[in-house]
């Protein structure tokens, strides 16, 4: 499940994107990719799945695509209801929005 994760993402958006937003280089990205990875890739699947998987949104109370969760943690202060405001308002103090001030990543 995870390597068609990285696969997808990979043809989508790119070797290069993809290795940065998981913190590994393009060479490591590409060896999992083509199974020449000589090392365990247990680390590799958790970053995967925590970048690219779903997350549970306390707000919503619901999964979201990591896009939309990359949406509501980047998107300017909304002004077209008070329940996009208020998912916003959330988003900018939430645990898992990686942009946050004294966010963790999970």
């Amino acid at each position: 499940m995870w390597l068609d994760l990285l696969r997808t993402q990979v043809a989508s958006r790119g070797l290069s994107t993809v290795a940065r937003e998981l913190d590994y280089s393009k060479s490591a990205i590409s060896l999992v990719l083509n199974g020449k990875y000589n090392c365990s890739t247990a680390a590799i699947e958790r970053a995967v799945l925590k970048a690219f998987g779903s997350t549970h949104c306390p707000f919503e109370g619901r999964e979201l695509s990591p896009a939309e969760c990359r949406y509501w943690s980047t998107c300017g202060r909304p002004t077209t209801s008070e329940w996009a405001l208020d998912h916003w308002k959330a988003c900018q103090s939430c645990q898992l929005n990686p942009t946050a001030q004294g966010a963790n990543r999970v």
